[in-house]
């Protein structure tokens, strides 16, 4: 979440440092920049309300203005933040629809991919990321975009092709904490085929090497490493995770059943 936030600090600074430049050249952009300038300090500061105001303005008054889909992005952006998801599809929809010489479009079809995962609609947001995935083989964010994929298709039980997708994250990104829960994913994927040595492989790394990975991913890697040894006929072992589980996670819905195997 800072990365993205940080990403539009500097665009903002950005399309205000080229108003800056304008404004020696002709008296026109003044309105405009001042617009950027509150709209900007405002999105820094936490100001969303007022952020939306400065740059729906700048879009009612400059509709045609050469910049104007960087100002789309911010206001969709700063929509984002105030919760207003349904609006901001709106306005990230007219930036890919509309604005074909969008410099960051891989950045404008993964926050509409990440909407329409929020708004429930997987089929539209699997697209999206093919979309990415198809067109910007270089994003900067490739190996999220085929993870949510992987996500996608594990929810629509596309098994074979979730295990693709995760595989391909685990094998070809630099991001530890996506590498291991991609792990997480495979292993669930793979006992849930019954490769449960294969699925034992995966837990039994994530347990042993905690750093890098979620506290629910890194807890449920414990009790699913005991329930893959349990297949396996490995009692102990099983045991062993169970009664760990047990003693660390007291609280969690699934410590009755780690209790009762053990």
């Amino acid at each position: 979440m800072k990365k993205k936030i940080a990403f539009c600090l500097i665009l903002a600074c950005s399309i205000w440092a080229f108003f800056f430049i304008q404004e020696s050249y002709s008296k026109n952009f003044r309105e405009d920049d001042q617009l950027i300038r509150v709209g900007a300090g405002a999105f820094k500061d936490g100001f969303y309300d007022i952020a939306e105001k400065q740059f729906s303005n700048f879009i009612n008054i400059y509709p045609k203005h050469d910049k104007v889909f960087e100002i789309y992005y911010l206001l969709g952006r700063t929509l984002w933040m105030r919760g207003k998801f349904k609006e901001a599809k709106t306005v990230f929809s007219k930036i890919i629809n509309e604005g074909k010489s969008f410099e960051n479009m891989d950045d404008a079809l993964m926050r509409m991919a990440e909407l329409e995962m929020r708004l429930g609609n997987r089929e539209e947001a699997a697209k999206r990321l093919l979309s990415i995935i198809k067109r910007f083989p270089k994003y900067d964010q490739i190996d999220y975009s085929y993870y949510l994929l992987g996500l996608l298709e594990l929810g629509s039980n596309q098994w074979t092709a979730a295990e693709s997708t995760f595989k391909k994250v685990s094998q070809n990104s630099k991001n530890n904490e996506l590498i291991r829960s991609s792990f997480f994913w495979l292993g669930f994927l793979s006992f849930s085929q019954k490769q449960y040595e294969t699925a034992a492989n995966y837990f039994q790394t994530l347990w042993e090497s905690p750093k890098s990975i979620a506290p629910e991913y890194l807890k449920y890697a414990l009790f699913w490493l005991g329930e893959s040894q349990l297949k396996l006929g490995r009692m102990n072992e099983a045991k062993r995770h169970y009664q760990t589980f047990y003693e660390r996670f007291k609280n969690d819905p699934l410590s009755p059943e780690a209790f009762w195997r053990v």
